[in-house]
């Protein structure tokens, strides 16, 4: 039996983001996606400090910026003085912002 999917993704931060990029002073959600696998139930109960969970993505590919659990855009993981960013390279269509609604 398979468990529920699995998302690398960098730790959700509340951040003064519109839809229309304009900054706004109400905080959102934001989650980056690294990649996605799916562990089975077996395996995900063996996970450990210090496992090794491999994604789908390769290394080079953009992420994908979430907003409020939405798709918003997609971006090019970088380091700034030693800190992980995203540079947004796309931002989503509005069809693929309103999917799953």
């Amino acid at each position: 039996m398979m468990s529920p999917e699995c998302t690398g993704y960098v730790e959700q931060a509340e951040v003064p983001v519109s839809s229309n990029g304009r900054r706004t002073k109400r905080a959102r959600k934001v989650r980056i996606e690294l990649g996605r696998c799916w562990l089975s139930a077996r395996k995900a109960l063996n996970l450990h400090a210090g496992s090794i969970i491999e994604l789908d993505a390769p290394v080079n590919d953009d992420v994908v910026v979430h907003v409020e659990g939405k798709p918003f855009a997609d971006g090019e993981p970088v380091v700034i003085d030693g800190r992980f960013c995203v540079r947004i390279r796309q931002i989503a269509s509005r069809a693929r912002m309103n999917e799953n609604e």
